[in-house]
């Protein structure tokens, strides 16, 4: 079974328990809106995990609970790390779209979009740019990811 990459691995509520510490979505919250950045941070973990050593049920879903949780927890930081939701519940699309950190202006009638140029930044890909890392180290914590050391020379197969 391969992971369905349209599952939100985590909700609102996970959100605010992992950011806030409460378990319930504040009323002036845009739910839809809270739904889509979640389901934006999903995707930049599922491309994180997608090479990771973990069980998946018939559902999509790790069969670990540790490993699920790390997978919510995970995306609860990614989310938080593009900025979350205000005090008036509003998300800030550019953030979480990575159009903030891209561009220095963006108009959409008059169709400006300058460009930044020149920084450290523009050299480093954009996956790299745009996960956070308490998202990355809760995820190595899981043990979804694992390292192998191989000795100079030793290549599996190999016939001497």
């Amino acid at each position: 079974m391969l992971y369905n990459l349209g599952q939100q691995l985590a909700t609102p509520e996970q959100f605010f328990q992992f950011v806030l510490g409460v378990s319930t979505v504040p009323e002036q919250v845009d739910r839809n809106a809270l739904d889509a950045a979640l389901r934006r941070a999903s995707g930049v973990i599922r491309r994180r995990v997608r090479l990771g050593h973990y069980g998946i049920g018939a559902d999509g879903f790790p069969t670990d609970a540790a490993v699920k949780q790390a997978f919510a927890n995970a995306t609860c930081a990614q989310l938080a790390y593009w900025g979350g939701p205000d005090d008036e519940g509003q998300i800030d699309g550019d953030a979480i779209s990575g159009a903030s950190s891209n561009w220095d202006s963006v108009t959409m009638a008059g169709v400006t979009l300058a460009r930044r140029v020149g920084s450290a930044a523009a050299n480093a890909s954009a996956a790299d740019q745009r996960i956070a890392p308490e998202a990355l180290e809760l995820l190595m914590e899981s043990g979804v990811f694992t390292t192998q050391v191989a000795s100079p020379g030793y290549f599996p197969g190999r016939v001497r």
